[in-house]
Order: structure tokens, then C-alpha cells, then sequence
């Protein structure tokens, strides 16, 4: 079945290894977008409603653009299913500064290296935070086309996870998990 319109399909997989992962991506012919590092604010209200509804908003720097992004979780059984509504905007300070104006409130504040990757339909990237081990996010159309890239990349489906990235950090980090966390 295919993805509905605003809706993300993903999985993660854990503590793999970038070179080899890369080399067997640019083996399948899949193109390459240089690593960079990504700025990222996530909003919530003071009472945090949208962390309870599993929702999250985004401000990110992505590619030389800025991006704002809601997102709810879904109910779904093999993948991560999110509802996704994504909208470029102009300045990344003056949304900040629109979204504290309303109410919001900043909860995360972020820094994260990421390499993407596009091969067909899928997309792949790869994620690095500082103090834990990288992981490799895919998102398809559909769960099958997850299994099916895993396998061309001689990854393990044990290795594949549901978390957000939030939980990632928290998974990993442990007590030493901060909603702040940048690269020096």
C-alpha cells in the first residue's frame, strides 16, 4: 500500500557502520548529498501537550534552507508512521522568535551531523550526535521497501528501531541525556 499524502514511514537502524554503509550506497548508485551539520529547535506548549500527543515541532536548517515541521505519531505495526506537515520559511530567527511570541516554548535545542542519501523512491540518511554511536534512518513508501534496502545494505532488521530521535539520544545518554546538545 502506498504512503499517504503527509505521512513519514521509517525506521532506524542502530549503531551502524557510516563508511561501509556509504560505500554499499554509492555501490547501488544511490545519490549522494554531503554531510552537514543541522540546527535544530523543537517547540512545545509550557504544559508540553504536544510531547504527550507524540507530536513534535521543528525548526530546522537543512540544506541551506530553514524548515518548520509538525509531527504526530501514528499508529502502525512494522514502521514508524508520522504525520508530517512541512513548510520552508524564510528566517530561522524571526519563526523562533514568532513561536516563543505565541506561547511556545523552546524545549530542544540541537546540533546533528547527517549525510542523505536517495536511492529510487527511499531515502537514507545518516545521523551523528555527539557521544553516541551513529544510526541510519530510511523512510519509503511502505515497510517492505524498508526490509528490502536493509537487506540490499547487508543490515539487520534486529538493528532497526521505531524511536524518534529524541529516544535515540535518551536510549544512549542515559542520565547524561540533555534537551541541548551540540558539537564543539
Amino acid at each position: 500500500m502506498p504512503k499517504k499524502k503527509n505521512t513519514e514511514i521509517e525506521l532506524k537502524f542502530l549503531e551502524i557502520n557510516p563508511s561501509k554503509v556509504r560505500g554499499r550506497l554509492l555501490k547501488l548508485g544511490a545519490k549522494h548529498f554531503p554531510e552537514e551539520v543541522q540546527k535544530i529547535n523543537v517547540f512545545d506548549f509550557p504544559d508540553y501537550r504536544l510531547e504527550k500527543q507524540k507530536a513534535v515541532l521543528r525548526l530546522r536548517r537543512e540544506h541551506g534552507k530553514t524548515m518548520l515541521c509538525f509531527k504526530k505519531l501514528q499508529k502502525s505495526k512494522k514502521a514508524r508512521q508520522m504525520r508530517e506537515i512541512q513548510t520552508e520559511v524564510s528566517s530561522f530567527e524571526k519563526t523562533k522568535q514568532l513561536l516563543e511570541a505565541i506561547g511556545l516554548k523552546l524545549i530542544g535545542d540541537k546540533e546533528k551531523k547527517r549525510e542523505s542519501f536517495k536511492l529510487g523512491k527511499t531515502s537514507l540518511e545518516i545521523d551523528t550526535f555527539p557521544g553516541i554511536p551513529s544510526f541510519l534512518e530510511i523512510e519509503a513508501e511502505n515497510s517492505k521497501e524498508i526490509e528490502k534496502t536493509a537487506r540490499f545494505l547487508g543490515i539487520s532488521m534486529k538493528k532497526a528501531t521505531k524511536m524518534r530521535g529524541e529516544e535515540v539520544l535518551k536510549h544512549y545518554l542515559k542520565d547524561k541525556y540533555s534537551r541541548i546538545w551540540k558539537f564543539q
